[in-house]
């Protein structure tokens, strides 16, 4: 008998431990965190970060550069390059993720790679780097190609960066879509999109996640 006692005291006090171990958050959870900490405080310029809610069952997991890379290769999916700070970032992401659920998309990469990126300036007519990009970020670049944008100032094309925000589609390793920022007409990232903007930046994605849907892999 005290052993059975002894068995059922063993037994609580496993469930009772287990009941009160902290669920760990999603990666949704701990991006929507990310975001959202940052509504009603204000960035290094004294502006206010706009306000936005994004849900908990959003489709973003965290990324590494090798995932990126092995996507851009030979995968299948979508991927977002974005971080919190960014204000087009903020203005884009609800209207992205919104697109996601009704294009039934379940898997996003998410991509912060802003440290990696180098920094260029003009001096002159001599373009001079002031700060060297990692070779990730290098080799990022280069598989963008064509979609990856012009170095702002420089006044020559064939310097590439990447920009925020940027989706990119890609299906079996072949990228079939590329949208960076918002929409034209939009001048501010901080003021609120009117609906049609919001309605045809939405379209945007939805029209470049349909090139992606059908070879989706585990990364859609």
């Amino acid at each position: 008998m005290k052993k059975i006692l002894l068995g059922l005291v063993v037994l609580v006090l496993l469930v009772g431990c287990t009941t009160n171990q902290k669920k760990e958050p999603t990666d949704a959870e701990k991006i929507k965190e990310e975001y959202e900490a940052l509504n009603g405080q204000a960035n290094q310029s004294s502006v206010m970060h706009k306000t936005i809610t994004l849900s908990d069952k959003n489709p973003l997991v965290y990324a590494s550069g090798d995932d990126v890379i092995s996507l851009l290769k030979e995968g299948s999916g979508i991927i977002y390059f974005g971080f919190p700070e960014c204000p087009w970032c903020r203005a884009a992401l609800p209207v992205f993720l919104e697109a996601c659920e009704e294009e039934l998309i379940t898997q996003v990469l998410y991509y912060n790679n802003r440290d990696q990126r180098d920094v260029k300036e003009l001096k002159g007519d001599t373009v001079v780097t002031t700060k060297e990009g990692s070779e990730e970020y290098y080799q990022i670049l280069d598989l963008l190609g064509e979609y990856a944008s012009e170095y702002d100032g420089l006044n020559d094309p064939s310097i590439k960066r990447l920009y925020y925000p940027t989706m990119v589609f890609v299906s079996e390793g072949k990228i079939v879509d590329f949208h960076q920022s918002v929409v034209e007409g939009v001048t501010d990232p901080h003021q609120d999109m009117t609906p049609q903007q919001i309605e045809e930046l939405k379209s945007v994605y939805k029209e470049a996640m349909k090139k992606v849907k059908g070879a989706c892999n585990s990364a859609c």
